[in-house]
């Protein structure tokens, strides 16, 4: 490996849309499209019930984290560890009860350079 990280994040309609963040259609015309922003929905649900625990879990992540990018990286990389362990380990996770959706609907943010590349990745995987 090189180090780097050969991925995509993935944010709500509040972030422009970017190669590397992918982010729901405003307006889905076509079958894939729909199935696209439907599965976008669902994953970004359990990523925000995800952060919700972990910030219940390590409270150092409820504020600001005053560290450089590559530390923070590797706290957070260090709390899913640890998070992942105290499941294995029965150390009941807190409130497993679903954490409200809090999304954002302002829709109107739009990188139109980065459409292609959704529109492809729509395409090819849904």
């Amino acid at each position: 490996m090189d180090g780097t990280f050969k991925g995509l994040l993935i944010g709500d309609s509040g972030y422009l849309c970017f190669r590397w963040l992918l982010t729901p259609y405003l307006n889905p015309t076509t079958a894939s499209q729909h199935r696209y922003n439907i599965s976008l929905r669902k994953t970004r649900v359990i990523i925000e019930q995800v952060f919700g625990r972990w910030k219940r879990r390590f409270h150092l992540l409820h504020g600001e984290i005053r560290m450089s990018p590559e530390r923070t990286c590797t706290l957070v990389a260090a709390c899913a560890v640890l998070h992942n362990l105290a499941i294995q380990l029965n150390d009941g996770d807190m409130d497993e009860n679903p954490i409200e959706n809090d999304e954002n609907d302002n829709e109107d943010i739009v990188a139109e350079n980065n459409f292609q590349f959704r529109d492809d990745f729509a395409l090819q995987h849904f």
